[in-house]
């Protein structure tokens, strides 16, 4: 073996061993194999909403489930008692319909219900 090919040699294993030194080179192998390790989990709007616990959710469609039986109540009573009756009950409506929610969101998070 030359001189030549002894110094090639050498700084191929000098180079070697500072690449099994190098820190972050072994933290970017690590952060490479748990990516092809663990998939990206998706995010989406719905799997963060089912997420939530029932009782902040369930006051929406109780709100306006009650806001519509509010407005159709008073659209069958708007020529007796006027406008402002009317905005009146479907509100009254919409906030009951939301407490009903909230309550009925905090029985199904207690777990004695089985509503799955």
């Amino acid at each position: 073996m030359s001189d030549e090919d002894e110094v090639k040699r050498l700084q191929r294993l000098r180079d070697q061993q500072v690449r099994a030194r190098d820190v972050r080179a072994k933290a970017d192998r690590r952060r490479a194999q748990a990516m092809r390790s663990h998939p990206k989990a998706r995010l989406s709007f719905t799997e963060e909403i089912n997420k939530m616990p029932a009782k902040y959710t369930w006051p929406f469609p109780g709100a306006v489930i009650g806001f519509l039986i509010g407005a159709f109540i008073g659209w069958l009573a708007q020529a007796t008692f006027g406008i402002y009756a009317t905005e009146i009950v479907s509100l009254l409506m919409a906030f009951m319909g939301a407490l009903i929610g909230f309550m009925l969101g905090r029985v199904r998070d207690e777990g004695h219900e089985n509503w799955r």
